[in-house]
């Protein structure tokens, strides 16, 4: 027997596969640019104004609206002495609100913590001192838990606003909180002129995204992710992937999100969907009817969902359609992913990734 060839790096085999349908993808994307992520978001907004940014239930924003509304949030934020650096907790559901707090943290230079909205009182105190921030944005529903969490951890200022959840979709009555440390955001939104300028960071080096991930073992842990950790991983998986398809997306086409966009795989949804000016559809994660009712409406270009919205759709009625339908999150049984295949029409893909590596691997 002759000598075992070795395979070298430069051999790169996996090449070969590098195709969308009939189209040959490029080996790579680089050089990445080195930006805060809120230049997505502000070039969708300068290259599409007028187009909807976001829909949640019967709610549209444009994206000069939601830029408008960043940049006010992020004068607010300043001006209640937060700086390049400082963490800022959110427990918000997936909403317009936790975008809008997403991107004006970023403007900034601050870190975003994004909390859970299950989270019960421990889980917040745990995560509230591990990542040091004593500035939560939060749900008014959720105002009583931090209550209960401030008895033992220091939350300097709770920003509250209402938010719509599933089954009914109301939005809570509001009585105003008078007591020191606490701001309605809607107020807040009202009272400051937008910030003009973007806090300069570090790419390479400054953090944008501090989430927590279970891991495999022990209590959660904060995944430090730089402004370059989300852009290139964008870029190396929506960017790239369709590429040669971009044409008939960017600033014309919608995605789904059926996740929640405090979790890893959510969140990356929706820098995805705002890098190219696509409308984010959000979902509540439970609400099935709806969500088979939007795809139905919308015809998204794609919808992100996990194993059990999929088990689910199997009983529901949805469109045979050009749409890419991604699962991930959890393995996607085969026999599952063949028989959506055979209802939907369309052929379907599967994600793998960690939130230590910015959702994709």
């Amino acid at each position: 027997m002759g000598e075992e060839k070795q395979l070298t790096y430069s051999d790169k085999p996996w090449l070969k596969s590098y195709f969308v349908g009939p189209f040959k993808l490029k080996k790579t994307m680089e050089p990445y640019p080195k930006i805060n992520v809120y230049t997505f978001l502000e070039k969708s907004a300068t290259d599409f104004p007028d187009n909807i940014a976001c829909v949640y239930v019967d709610d549209e924003i444009t994206y000069k609206e939601l830029k408008l509304k960043v940049d006010k949030l992020a004068s607010a934020f300043r001006d209640l002495g937060l700086k390049k650096g400082d963490t800022i907790a959110s427990v918000l559901p997936s909403c317009p609100e936790f975008i809008i707090v997403d991107y004006a943290t970023l403007k900034i230079g601050a870190i975003h913590v994004p909390l859970s909205i299950l989270h019960k009182k421990d889980d917040i105190v745990h995560e509230l001192k591990e990542s040091e921030a004593r500035t939560v944005v939060c749900s008014y529903r959720r105002i009583e838990r931090l209550r209960e969490a401030k008895k033992e951890v220091t939350i300097d200022t709770i920003i509250y606003t209402p938010t719509k959840l599933f089954p009914d979709y109301n939005l809570p009555e509001l009585e105003e909180i008078n007591e020191e440390g606490y701001y309605s955001m809607d107020h807040l939104m009202t009272k400051y002129e937008p910030l003009d300028k973007t806090v300069e960071v570090n790419p390479m080096e400054d953090v944008a995204l501090l989430p927590f991930t279970g891991g495999t073992t022990g209590l959660p842990k904060g995944t430090m992710l730089t402004h370059y950790n989300i852009t290139a991983n964008i870029i190396q998986f929506l960017h790239w992937m369709l590429d040669p398809l971009k044409s008939g997306i960017i600033g014309k086409a919608s995605l789904l999100i059926c996740v929640p966009i405090f979790h890893a795989y959510g969140h990356f949804s929706v820098y995805g969907a705002i890098s190219w000016g696509l409308k984010i559809i959000l979902m509540d994660p439970r609400d099935m009817v709806r969500i088979a009712e939007s795809i139905y409406k919308y015809r998204p270009f794609m919808v992100t969902a996990v194993p059990a919205h999929y088990t689910r759709f199997l009983n529901l009625k949805i469109p045979k359609a050009p749409i890419f339908y991604i699962s991930g999150a959890a393995p996607m049984p085969t026999e599952l992913a063949e028989e959506f295949e055979k209802k939907s029409g369309v052929p379907m893909g599967e994600g793998y990734g960690a939130t230590e590596t910015s959702a994709v691997s």
